[in-house]
């Protein structure tokens, strides 16, 4: 009975591998270009689409939406909002590297 569990679960691990393994990837373009009125065409070839919205630049960039792999959708901000999420972002990422959790109670 044991070798027929751990057969069942060897092939359920290798379907799963193989699930993953078969999924298309399209290629992602470099998003870390900084984003200003002086390199547009490096935004742009970075994946973000320029538009002007009554005067003001926007950068559009399309992306995966939260929670699906199926799903995208399009983003435009401003110079000055791509930038503050980017900041924020990179505090809540040192903010998690500072934080240890705490620790584990060893007793089963």
């Amino acid at each position: 009975m044991r070798t027929m569990s751990n057969l069942s679960g060897l092939v359920a691990v290798s379907v799963l591998l193989v699930a993953c393994a078969s999924q298309p990837k399209e290629p992602e373009p470099d998003r870390t270009v900084p984003l200003d009125a002086s390199n547009m065409v490096a935004a742009q070839k970075a994946g973000y689409k320029l538009v002007n919205e009554n005067g003001r630049t926007l950068y559009c960039k399309r992306g995966m939406m939260t929670g699906t792999h199926a799903r995208k959708e399009t983003q435009c901000l401003t110079e000055a909002e791509w930038q503050e999420m980017r900041d924020t972002s990179r505090r809540s990422v040192e903010t998690m590297r500072r934080t240890t959790p705490p620790k584990q109670d060893k007793r089963g």
